[in-house]
């Protein structure tokens, strides 16, 4: 099944681009760049699901109509729903357990007040946060995606009214 196969790459990437965040300082020294870095992620995600959708269009011998490919990217997306919170667990627990804190001192420092801000970074909103906006992004990247991929239309194969353009 390509939607699972599509499904886990998307997680895996969202995994490693998060690493390369805090790789590179975006949840410490330059934190304050780390909500523009983490917005970078969109067009990749949509690439990744544009291939994806190529892929599926490929598998289904060329021709892959709107609707196919959105139900594709919702399966996609559920998959990704599902994969994204325990990914996005073991990167808080094991690779940087001090994101929480980091935020929070963060978004103190730009006059937010601690408890909003302890509110907003807990380990369980993010973790929905994150599946359900990953479920949703999938599923909106494959709407978009679609309207590029689709088949063409009935219509512009059909024969012309006039029979072919005889006269």
């Amino acid at each position: 099944m390509l939607e699972l196969k599509w499904g886990a790459i998307v997680v895996m990437s969202s995994f490693v681009w998060v690493c390369v965040e805090y790789v590179f300082g975006l949840h410490d020294r330059h934190i304050e760049l780390q909500p523009l870095f983490t917005t970078l992620w969109i067009p990749f995600a949509l690439l990744l699901v544009f291939v994806a959708l190529r892929d599926k269009k490929r598998a289904v011998g060329g021709r892959l109509t709107y609707w196919q490919g959105v139900r594709s990217a919702t399966l996609m997306g559920i998959v990704v729903g599902l994969l994204t919170p325990p990914s996005i667990w073991v990167f808080f627990r094991f690779v940087n357990p001090g994101f929480f804190d980091a935020m929070i001192d963060q978004s103190v420092a730009t006059g937010v007040s601690r408890a909003d801000a302890e509110a907003y970074f807990s380990e369980s909103r993010y973790l929905l946060m994150e599946g359900v906006g990953g479920a949703l992004g999938t599923v909106v990247a494959g709407l978009l995606v679609m309207v590029f991929l689709r088949a063409p239309s009935k219509r512009a194969h059909a024969p012309s009214r006039d029979g072919g353009g005889k006269t």
